[in-house]
């Protein structure tokens, strides 16, 4: 996801909104909940709530 030019211009600015912090904690709580495992050339996926 590409930072609004909005954003950029606050933060340049060292200005943080209500709107802006809500976004951040939206986004960071919709990552994928996934740890990838290498064991040489294999790679396993696991669900970090249903490991």
């Amino acid at each position: 996801m590409k930072t609004p030019k909005e954003y950029r211009d606050n933060l340049l600015n060292h200005i943080i909104t209500k709107q802006m912090l809500v976004d951040c904690l939206y986004s960071v709580n919709n990552e994928p909940k996934t740890i990838v495992i290498k064991k040489g050339n294999k790679e396993r996926i696991l669900d970090v709530i249903g490991m």
